[in-house]
């Protein structure tokens, strides 16, 4: 009865951090550290046996990936390695523990899945119910660098980046899932957003897409039957074009883009260029580079070496648009040395390599390690949630693939569990 009663009670623990993980995400931070809390007890009651089985080149490269910048200001900084930028990326390790302690659990995966899916749905429908109310206002918005108000304290860019993860899941349920007459659903809700990225028009959620979708037509389609690949691949070209004369937002998404490049090209600095400010943190982010490519500036530092580059080169910027490198890989170059971009550059090739047969994992992990060269998911508290939690579900199942954890026919559920 003891036993029964811990285990409920810490099977009750894991789907209360998925909710709460969930709820937080979209709504209040706060809830969010509460789920990460909970999901971080759940995982050390289970570590030396989760350790055990995960351990390997990912996992290695992963870890690197998160204690790098905290050990390089440790070395070169002093206590400044508290900074937020750094303690912020410790709870990655979290995500991948905790969920292969949760795989003791009938249809953990498969219920995980349809939170995920059920908070993304409702999170959208909302917005969609705002757009409309305010329709005129918010397309000449879109016309101004701006879109739609968002869950997830309006990320745009992570909340849409959410969503194209959950349309992997939501097809790996439909392949996978036994979930008899609703298994229509996923169709339904993989359209549904399809349609809703177009109308949010964040260009990081469009390109993740057509990355993900690019890999799953060359991972399953061509493999099965060419006409219905080339149908749909053409299909999916001409979405844009048609989404371009029937989505106002997209189509003012477009033209404010052409804008930001003809006065970019003309270094005619306009308010409000997005892309040009992004450009500038790059050029300023390389200058870095070239000044210290070994050691760096620490990850403590690169915030102020990169505010005395803008005053000086950028004087026309506000202080306001003194943003970090907009890359990943840039900035852990810049910030730990040849070091950072070593370890940046593990993390984007031992796990393709080590899941190159897996396209799912593939479809998950490309766009993510190419999203790296413009985007800094690992500096927000909602974009390592997404990128944490994203990835530590799909490195589980791939891992359980590759090591031949055998599944009931409905995949939530595991026959054995190896020891490996």
């Amino acid at each position: 009865m003891p036993n029964n009663f811990i285990n409920s009670s810490l099977k009750f623990l894991a789907y209360l951090s998925i909710l709460m993980l969930f709820a937080g995400f979209l709504y209040n931070k706060p809830i969010n550290n509460i789920g990460l809390t909970l999901a971080g007890f759940h995982a050390l009651i289970y570590v030396k046996e989760s350790w055990a089985k995960l351990k390997g080149p990912v996992l290695y490269v992963l870890l690197a990936l998160i204690l790098l910048p905290s050990v390089h200001d440790i070395i070169f900084n002093g206590l400044s390695f508290f900074h937020v930028q750094n303690t912020l990326k410790w709870s990655l390790i979290v995500y991948p523990l905790f969920f292969v302690s949760c795989m003791r659990y009938p249809d953990f995966f498969k219920h995980t899945i349809v939170i995920f899916s059920l908070f993304i749905f409702f999170g959208s429908v909302i917005s969609l119910v705002e757009y409309f109310n305010n329709y005129e206002d918010i397309n000449q918005e879109y016309g101004m660098a701006k879109v739609m108000k968002v869950p997830a304290f309006s990320d745009h860019i992570r909340y849409s980046w959410a969503i194209v993860v959950s349309m992997i899941f939501a097809l790996y349920a439909y392949m996978n899932f036994n979930i008899g007459k609703f298994r229509f659903l996923w169709i339904i809700y993989i359209i549904f957003n399809f349609l809703f990225l177009f109308v949010l028009s964040s260009k990081t959620g469009l390109i993740t897409l057509y990355l993900t979708t690019l890999v799953l037509i060359g991972g399953y389609i061509f493999t099965m039957d060419r006409r219905k690949a080339f149908l749909i691949t053409g299909s999916i070209i001409m979405i844009p074009v048609i989404a371009y004369f029937v989505f106002p937002s997209f189509q003012n998404r477009i033209e404010f883009i052409k804008y930001d490049y003809y006065h970019f090209v003309r270094k005619e600095y306009k308010q409000g260029q997005s892309d040009a400010l992004r450009m500038y943190s790059l050029e300023g982010g390389v200058e870095l580079i070239g000044r210290h490519p070994v050691k760096g500036f620490g990850f403590s530092e690169i915030q102020k070496e990169m505010n005395q580059w803008y005053s000086i080169n950028k004087p026309f910027l506000k202080k306001s648009d003194y943003f970090l490198p907009s890359s990943e890989i840039v900035l852990y170059w810049a910030s730990c040395g040849i070091f950072g971009l070593i370890v940046i550059l593990s993390f984007v090739f031992v796990p393709l390599w080590e899941y190159r047969k897996n396209v799912f994992f593939l479809a998950y992990f490309i766009p993510v390690v190419f999203s790296f060269l413009y985007e800094t998911h690992l500096e927000t508290q909602t974009g390592i949630f997404v990128f944490g939690f994203t990835f530590g579900l799909v490195f589980t199942l791939a891992w359980a693939e590759k090591n031949g954890v055998k599944w009931s026919q409905n995949k939530g559920s595991i026959v054995n569990l190896p020891n490996k």
